[in-house]
């Protein structure tokens, strides 16, 4: 599903006009993204839960030229499908 399709979805769903529609996803997307920005854990009854997780550095070795290089340490989102997702989409 894209996002015009999504828009279209929950405007169909609540009775408003796409802009409406857009407007509400996009702000739903941007809170998401501040939490996470902020550390934050967001979770959603139903559908999951958003979070960061710390990655470790590693080493990495480069083919082409066999040399050795290091990845650094960093932040990455990660995203935990509830109970009641993985059911619906099990069934």
């Amino acid at each position: 599903m894209t996002s015009k399709a999504l828009i279209n979805a929950i405007g169909k769903a609540a009775n408003l006009k796409p802009k409406e529609a857009k407007m509400i996803l996009d702000r739903m997307i941007g809170a998401i993204r501040e939490g996470l920005k902020k550390g934050e854990t967001i979770e959603l009854r139903g559908l999951g839960t958003f979070e960061v997780r710390q990655r470790k550095s590693k080493p990495a070795q480069i083919m082409k030229t066999k040399t050795t290089i290091r990845i650094p340490a960093r932040k990455v989102p990660y995203f935990k499908p509830g109970k009641i997702l993985k059911r619906i989409v099990n069934k």
